[in-house]
């Protein structure tokens, strides 16, 4: 598709110009390549890191309140590369989304690090 994209503005564009729309389209097809390749979720103690490409972070488990299952978080921090996912609301008001490939495995290691962390099933009608 990018390809066919290109080709379209080939007899419009000076060299220069093609130059920086075959240099563009790499940066973005690699930080997509970055993201998707590059998200994972580790829980090491009490410590949860996450990264996914460009972005990266901890929280402290301890901290977690509550995680929402099933939904999108629309805004946000949101280091995953799936529709419904988890969402994490941590400390006071601070919140993120992430989707690990075992989800059930994930929310089991969190509550044994954190037995208070309350698991909440959303509903299609409940916005978050």
């Amino acid at each position: 598709m990018l390809v066919v994209v290109v080709l379209a503005f080939v007899d419009n564009l000076s060299l220069i110009g093609l130059l920086v729309v075959m240099v563009t389209s790499v940066l973005v097809i690699g930080l997509m390549l970055w993201i998707f390749l590059g998200t994972y979720y580790e829980i090491n103690k009490d410590i949860l890191n996450y990264r996914s490409g460009p972005l990266r972070g901890s929280i402290t488990i301890s901290e977690i309140n509550n995680v929402i299952r099933g939904k999108t978080l629309w805004v946000g921090i949101k280091p995953a590369t799936a529709r419904k996912g988890l969402i994490i609301n941590y400390e006071r008001f601070n919140e993120i989304y992430i989707s690990p490939e075992r989800e059930a495995l994930f929310l089991k290691m969190l509550q044994e690090q954190n037995p208070s962390i309350k698991i909440i099933e959303a509903s299609e009608n409940t916005v978050y």
